[in-house]
């Protein structure tokens, strides 16, 4: 149950502030307050444990000039994360899925943050 509760807690959270910055091979996002998340974006899955003791296995490409980010949680579900940039209107959609074997069904959400100084 408490993996369960980790998972919702990280999956819906929201942030005021997020800076995220990329190259060729990776991409590093910061949330305010928070520790930043630097991620290879070569489609390869690699693992980290949480101060909580979880284990959750990542997973980063780029795909059609959108950022796709996978985190799958032990014991818990998937949160698949898409962050895609609108430079029309200077703004960063960030497109949430939440899978759960729990979860009577997948829940989708989505964020809108604007570029700073706009």
């Amino acid at each position: 149950m408490e993996r369960m509760r980790e998972f919702m807690q990280m999956a819906m959270q929201t942030v005021q502030q997020m800076e995220l910055v990329h190259d060729d091979s990776s991409v590093t996002i910061t949330y305010l307050n928070q520790p930043a998340l630097t991620l290879a974006t070569n489609g390869k899955k690699w693992k980290q444990e949480t101060d909580q003791g979880t284990e959750i296995e990542y997973k980063a490409e780029w795909k059609n000039e959108e950022l796709r980010v996978e985190r799958k949680i032990d014991g818990g579900g998937t949160i698949k994360e898409r962050f895609l940039l609108s430079p029309e209107v200077d703004q960063l959609f960030v497109i949430t899925k939440i899978e759960g074997s729990r979860m009577p069904q997948d829940l989708e959400f989505r964020r809108v943050y604007d570029r700073a100084g706009v």
